[in-house]
């Protein structure tokens, strides 16, 4: 009698790192996304929109990725703004669900899995976001932002709220 084999299939994060002269901010942003456990791949597109600074020699260094990480790294010759640059990476994107980092952002401990646990958990749910900090350039907070309630509604509703407190960083759709 054998057992019945069990494919186990772990879903796909898409991270979305948009960075333009980030030289002193990037290599954080990266390794806070390394340090990250989730039951989940990771695919991390960085879009580097003709930074004229060392960002791109700073990506270039980074390496040793644990088994369920990868990284892409756009280097455009030109710089495409933020619309441009976003879409481009939205195109290479093959994850079910996508988070937004900026390139002078970076992640605290258990922020993915705590996002695809809502998602998991919750079957209606289309976007997570959470509360932030502000950080200075010693990454002391000096800041911290208080999200007083979800947003529920329209995709209006959703774009109304984003100009009144809803970080890009806290966004997993």
């Amino acid at each position: 009698n054998e057992l019945p084999a069990v494919i186990y299939i772990m879903n796909k994060i898409s991270i979305l790192t948009l960075t333009y002269n980030h030289e002193n901010y990037i290599e954080e942003c990266i390794k806070s996304i390394l340090l990250q456990e989730v039951d989940a791949e990771i695919e991390i597109l960085v879009g580097n929109d003709c930074s004229t600074d060392n960002t791109a020699k700073i990506l270039e260094k980074i390496g040793l990725f644990p088994h369920n990480i990868s990284m892409k790294v756009f280097n455009h010759t030109e710089n495409q703004g933020v619309a441009r640059n976003f879409s481009s990476l939205m195109q290479e994107a093959n994850g079910e669900y996508i988070a937004f980092l900026d390139g002078d952002d970076f992640m605290f401990p258990g922020k993915l899995q705590a996002q695809l646990s809502v998602f998991k958990n919750s079957s209606d749910i289309n976007l997570v976001h959470h509360n932030v900090s502000e950080v200075n350039e010693l990454s002391y907070i000096i800041k911290k932002e208080k999200i007083k309630r979800g947003v529920s509604g329209s995709i209006n509703d959703l774009l109304k709220s984003c100009q009144s407190g809803i970080q890009s960083c806290s966004i997993m759709v």
